[in-house]
Formats: structure tokens, sequence, C-alpha cells
């Protein structure tokens, strides 16, 4: 591993991060549980933990935002710091019990690594402008412009990379079976992902993925001509049974939370090279040593976040647009097959 490498650098930096905001505290709030499917934000909140066990700080209260309980935050904090995770650029009811929680508490609040979103509400501004002992950790230098233009200051912004880089390097989870594994990001208002991957005329169908020993009953729906390319997506993971949904929910946070990045790690680590434009799934490459090319998503933050922290892995190339990445993986394709 070089001395450049995103995968040997990113935990160092941020272990510098968390010691100055730590200092002697030992003790702290995580709020942000992911609540849906997105595999890089479980990869993170791990990655959260990992560190927090690695500094010996005790997590004395985690909760999603939904499931947040101010009374019981408060009892059990004390002066210990308060983190929140996915909570700067939320919006809706989210945005409003962020700001609760900002003004009802002294405690020093950390926002933790997320992708630039839109806008920041109004309801975290106002809340913001009020609180004496802020930490504001940008993902990328699009999401710290963003910041401070919704602060009006610089106050406490500071770059860090994506907590999923905690994890340290990995092994692939499974032999390739595909030339190219495409994870996109659904919702596109086109379908230029599926035209370059010549999956236009593919109908969806469901990919049956291996037991997993928190036994839990997930598979993924892809569109696919095996052995040259699959394409799917973090939001089209599906629970065989709602049993098997069932015994998800009642599981603890921390075996769910590594149910979903073992499923994210395991479908990249079916494909020789991989295309995507989710930052999670190009940190679970980079982690893994696959060889990939990360798309643009559309907003700038994708680039941003390469040219960040990812630029200087020999494995990764960055395109703009799918026939680019498209393009780029078949290259990088022929230069393994060269190779072997």
């Amino acid at each position: 591993m070089s001395d450049t490498d995103p995968v040997a650098l990113c935990p160092k930096l941020l272990r510098e991060r968390f010691s100055a905001i730590f200092g002697n505290n030992r003790r702290a709030a995580l709020i942000g549980f992911p609540e849906g499917q997105n595999c890089g934000q479980y990869a993170n909140w791990l990655g959260v933990l990992k560190l927090l066990s690695e500094m010996a700080v005790e997590v004395v209260y985690a909760s999603s935002w939904s499931s947040l309980d101010r009374d019981l935050l408060s009892q059990r904090i004390g002066d210990g710091v308060i983190l929140f995770s996915n909570g700067f650029f939320a919006e809706g009811p989210t945005a409003t019990r962020i700001g609760n929680v900002i003004a009802g508490f002294r405690n020093r609040i950390v926002f933790l690594p997320e992708p630039p979103g839109q806008g920041v509400s109004s309801a975290i501004t106002a809340a913001l402008g009020n609180h004496a002992d802020l930490v504001i950790l940008a993902r990328d230098p699009v999401a710290r412009q963003r910041a401070e233009t919704a602060l009006s200051a610089n106050r406490g912004i500071e770059l860090a990379p994506p907590t999923a880089f905690m994890f340290g390097p990995q092994e692939r989870k499974t032999a390739p079976q595909y030339d190219i594994v495409w994870v996109s990001r659904t919702g596109r208002k086109d379908s230029s992902v599926e035209s370059a991957a010549r999956l236009s005329s593919q109908s969806a169908e469901k990919l049956d993925l291996p037991e997993f020993p928190d036994g839990i009953g997930l598979d993924a729906v892809v569109r696919q001509r095996p052995p040259t390319v699959m394409l799917t997506d973090w939001s089209s993971l599906v629970f065989r049974s709602q049993e098997a949904r069932l015994g998800s929910d009642a599981l603890d946070p921390q075996t769910r939370a590594q149910a979903y990045a073992d499923r994210g790690m395991h479908i990249v680590s079916l494909g020789h090279v991989v295309i995507t434009d989710r930052a999670g799934a190009h940190i679970f490459c980079l982690l893994l040593r696959i060889p990939h090319v990360f798309a643009d998503d559309g907003t700038g933050a994708n680039r941003a976040l390469f040219e960040s922290w990812s630029k200087q892995a020999e494995f990764c190339r960055f395109a703009d647009r799918p026939a680019k990445a498209w393009s780029l993986a078949r290259a990088m394709l022929q230069e393994i097959r060269a190779e072997q």
C-alpha cells in the first residue's frame, strides 16, 4: 500500500480530526442511524463506531432521527459530544428535530461528513447561529462551500473523508462472476445508464444472494447479461419475505448496519470491474482494491469527492457520463485480461 493510498491516508486523517474534537472527553451520542437501504450510509455509521471504539469513547446514546428521544439523550449524554450523521443537509421533519437538538443542548455538536445537499434548512441555520460549540466535517469542497454559504461564515468547518474508510483494507467477498458490475443510483431522468450497459431491453429479475451469518434474507433486483454485465442499486435490495423484514427490524442497529455493508461489498465483489455513481460503492471498491470507474452523479459531488480523497488510487478512474464510464471499464477489463 503506497503512501498516497486513500485507504491508508483517510483513516489517519479521521483519527486526527476526532482526536482534536474529543480531547479528553470520552462520552458521545450518535444520532442519525440510516433508515433506508443505502449500504454506504450504513458503512459510514459503522466507521464512526469503529473510530470511537479505537479512542475508547463510550457511545452512551444512539438512534435514528425518527426514533430520537430527547429526554433519554439528556439523561445520558452529560457533557459528552453529540454526533449528527446525515444531518446538515436534512429537510422536513428531520431538519426540525435537528434544530431542536441544537437549540436544546450546549454540548459540542459535530456534523459528520455527508454528501452536499442543495441547501440547509432554515430550522437548522437558525439554531446553529446561536450555538457556541459547533464542528462541521465537510466531505468535500462542495459541501464545505454550501455550509459556509448557509452559515455566512467559516465556523469550525473542516474537510474530512467519509467515515467508511475506517473499515480499512478488505478482501474480496466472492470470486467475480461478471466482467462488469454497475451500481447506479436509481431515479435518473433518462435511461443513459441502461443504454450504455446495453441493458435497455433486459427485464428486471431477482439475483439470489448467498446466506450470511446474520441470517437476514436479502436478495437483489438486477438487469443482467451474464457473464458480461450486471446492473443494480442499493435500493434494489429486497427482503425474501415479510418474516425476513421483521427479523431485520428486530436486530440491534450495529448488526443491521453490518448486514447492509456486507451485501454492498459482496455485490461489488461480483465484478472484475465496477462502475458506480454511488459514493459508498466507490469506497467499497477502494477498500477491496477492485478496479472501478467512479461516475458523475450530475451534481458535481462525486467529482469533488474523487478529487479530495480518491484520485491517487491507481485502480480508479473518473467518468463524467455513462458512455465514457462504460468505455473506461472495458479498457480496464482488457488490461486485467492482458496481465492474466
